[in-house]
C-alpha cells in the first residue's frame, strides 16, 4: 500500500519556516512511519515545503531515524482537503492501515469509479 504522511503538524511540531531545524518529532511518529515502512508499505513523505527547503528537511528526516521511500515538496496548502483516501490525524497510537480497504489501481489506467465520475 503506497501511504502519503504529511510532515508538520503530524510527524513534527509545526515551526516557523526558520525555525523547522528545531522541529521536534511527535511522540510515536518515527516508530510508526518505520513500522508502516518494515510492513512493506510505501511511505511518501509529502509537504508543503518549497523544494528550496529539500535538502534541510531530508537532513532533519534521516537525522531522527525515519525510514521513507520517497519525500515530495509542494503539496497545496490548504484549509480544507477533501479525497476519499484521506483520513484525519489523530496521533500515532491509531491504526490508520486498519482502516484501509487497500484498492489496487493499474498505472496508467483511472479506476472506473474516477472515470464514471469526470465530468467536464
Amino acid at each position: 500500500m503506497v501511504i502519503l504522511i504529511d510532515i508538520d503538524g503530524t510527524i513534527c511540531t509545526e515551526e516557523s519556516p526558520a525555525d523547522r531545524p528545531r522541529a521536534r518529532p511527535l511522540d510515536g511518529a518515527v516508530r510508526a512511519v518505520n513500522r508502516l515502512t518494515d510492513e512493506g508499505h510505501v511511505v511518501v513523505l509529502w509537504t508543503g515545503r518549497g523544494w528550496d527547503e529539500y535538502r534541510a528537511t531530508k537532513t532533519w528526516l534521516d537525522g531522527h531515524g525515519f525510514k521513507y521511500a520517497e519525500l515530495l515538496m509542494g503539496k497545496p496548502i490548504a484549509n480544507l482537503i477533501i479525497d476519499d483516501r484521506a483520513r484525519r490525524f489523530e496521533g500515532w497510537d491509531k491504526d490508520y492501515v486498519g482502516t484501509v480497504k487497500a484498492r489496487p489501481r493499474t498505472p496508467g489506467r483511472p479506476s472506473s469509479r474516477s472515470a464514471r465520475g469526470a465530468k467536464r
